[in-house]
């Protein structure tokens, strides 16, 4: 998994995490406020009722009792609607059969919301008649709060997805540098020494592309030395210094390689030169000119007068060696 991946995963799980966190605690607050309206309303129904049946009666009668509840049952979210005595007896009551919710199982499961129960007493003038108690059906609640849940979720799965595409652009920008510091790295190890030209606002990426750069430049000129050393070790090895042309070893090297396997000369002549007279030349004229005279003998004897291309040598001291491929004796 590339590093850009790695990141957009665990800035991933945080958000997350992070909505989990505030769709729970919306939940949780939207529960709590709906349970205090549900609370309200059992008691101001039961109040409501408490003070009608007291306006209406000096003694409980249960069938005027039922006239009076009845409609308030019906039109409204109840799971009871009870009217005991003062000893606590049961004069009237009215329940719901069934406790259903439109709302899937799994989120009653896990959001609980219980119904309240509100209470009042029933007073006519100074005498205690008894007392309401009011149970509210949390199904009105449950659909409220479940509406509530979905829309929250559908918002924050859509900031989620429009968070998690801007960060994916924002570490694509970030992480732009490391790719041309990988495809620098791969050009170095096929020894083409570019550089990164990239200019990232990150400090350690800027520190890397400096590293990366300043690599690269001291890679090229380490070889470009080495190369030109090479060169000229190789030039000392076979070449030789005063007349610039072969020495014996080059000479021999040539030779091996013209009329070995691979190469395409089947037969020649090999003739050796000594220049008679060197020593007078030297004594009279001094070294350096007859250092100067074989240095011009050689150049004239390497001069190519085609079809012949001669490998012109300097064996040892003033004898000079000179091989003509083709060429019969």
């Amino acid at each position: 998994m590339t590093l850009g991946r790695q990141l957009l995963s665990g800035i991933a799980l945080i958000f997350i995490a992070l909505l989990a966190g505030i769709e729970t605690i919306y939940v949780t607050s939207a529960r709590g406020n709906l349970e205090n309206q549900l609370d309200a309303h059992a008691n101001e129904t039961a109040t409501q009722l408490a003070l009608s049946i007291g306006a209406r009666m000096r003694v409980i009668d249960p069938s005027l009792i039922g006239i009076m509840v009845s409609p308030v049952f019906d039109r409204g979210h109840f799971l009871s609607i009870t009217v005991e005595d003062p000893k606590g007896e049961i004069l009237f009551a009215r329940r719901l059969d069934r406790r259903t919710t439109d709302v899937p199982a799994w989120f009653t499961g896990l959001v609980t919301l219980e119904g309240p129960q509100g209470e009042a007493l029933i007073s006519s003038g100074w005498s205690q008649l008894g007392k309401v108690l009011v149970r509210v059906h949390p199904a009105y609640a449950y659909r409220q709060l479940y509406d509530t849940a979905l829309a929250t979720f559908a918002w924050l799965v859509l900031l989620f997805a429009l968070a998690l595409f801007a960060m994916r652009l924002y570490l694509q920008g970030i992480l732009r540098p490391l790719k041309k510091i990988e495809e620098t790295a791969n050009a170095i190890s096929n020894r083409r020494f570019v550089t990164v030209d990239i200019r990232p606002r990150t400090r350690e990426l800027q520190s890397v592309i400096a590293a990366i750069n300043s690599l690269s430049g001291k890679i090229r000129d380490t070889i470009a030395s080495e190369s030109s050393r090479a060169e000229r070790l190789r030039n000392e090895l076979y070449e030789d210094g005063m007349t610039g042309q072969l020495n014996r070893r080059g000479l021999e090297r040539s030779i091996e390689s013209a009329i070995g396997e691979k190469g395409d000369v089947h037969s020649g002549t090999l003739a050796l030169f000594a220049p008679s007279g060197l020593e007078d030349i030297n004594k009279a004229l001094g070294v350096a000119k007859g250092d100067a005279l074989l240095a011009g003998l050689a150049a004239a004897m390497a001069a190519p007068v085609p079809p012949i291309l001669p490998l012109v040598g300097r064996w040892h001291g003033p004898v000079f060696a000179a091989f003509l491929s083709d060429v019969s004796d």
